[in-house]
């Protein structure tokens, strides 16, 4: 099974942009410690340190970008198995076999107390990279973190780029241009449930309820 994430890869704004927005979601006066699943080049390090200088911070990958990089290989169901505070999944899902995914998110589940993360959904995004290797919709994943005891706590929208210092003309903006800054993704914040159980069929009506209201109402 081959991993379709390679080293020559470019992290760009866009990506430091996106760890900006998912760690904005996240209360740091209850987080120590970080592990950041997927860390590349470890841009998220920066951010904790300008919010948390104290927090303890992990970075895993499957490929060694920096010196200090935890080896693991997800799709070999490889994991970090450290408690921490929070667990970050910026842009490393959609990277992860399917039949892998149970298990990868039954570890977070058993090593963190929130998890912060992004993902293209079936629903928002039909047009998938071809470098990924799932398809799932927001009822699939969310359903994963709530068979393990996780429950949603914040969702908003993923802009690709951050936006522009100036805006130019109305009309020099092209269809494909227009296009490319859509929201096609999402940011999710899962907690720990602090409820002895978890009534799965119940909590999946609520969220499709949600669902429905929170992109009718992006479409508005």
């Amino acid at each position: 099974m081959e991993n379709t994430w390679k080293k020559e890869f470019k992290y760009d704004e866009g990506m430091l942009y996106r760890i900006r927005q998912l760690l904005g979601m996240v209360d740091f006066n209850k987080v120590n410690s970080v592990a950041d699943l997927g860390c590349g080049n470890q841009h998220a390090r920066l951010v904790i340190n300008e919010i948390k200088p104290s927090v303890q911070y992990f970075g895993v990958d499957v490929l060694k970008h920096e010196s200090d990089t935890i080896i693991r290989d997800f799709n070999k169901k490889e994991f970090f198995h450290q408690p921490v505070d929070l667990v970050l999944l910026s842009g490393v899902l959609e990277y992860i076999y399917k039949r892998n995914l149970k298990t990868f998110i039954k570890n977070i589940c058993k090593n963190a107390q929130m998890v912060v993360g992004s993902y293209s959904f079936a629903e928002t995004c039909p047009i998938r990279a071809p470098i990924w290797v799932n398809n799932l919709s927001f009822i699939q994943l969310a359903s994963l973190f709530y068979q393990n005891g996780f429950v949603l706590a914040k969702y908003e929208a993923n802009r690709l780029l951050p936006p522009p210092t100036t805006t130019p003309p109305q009309e020099n903006i092209t269809k494909e241009k227009q296009t490319e800054n859509e929201n096609t993704g999402y940011h999710f914040l899962f907690i720990k449930n602090i409820k002895p159980k978890i009534n799965l069929r119940k909590e999946k009506s609520k969220l499709y309820k949600f669902l429905h209201f929170y992109w009718l109402r992006g479409k508005e």
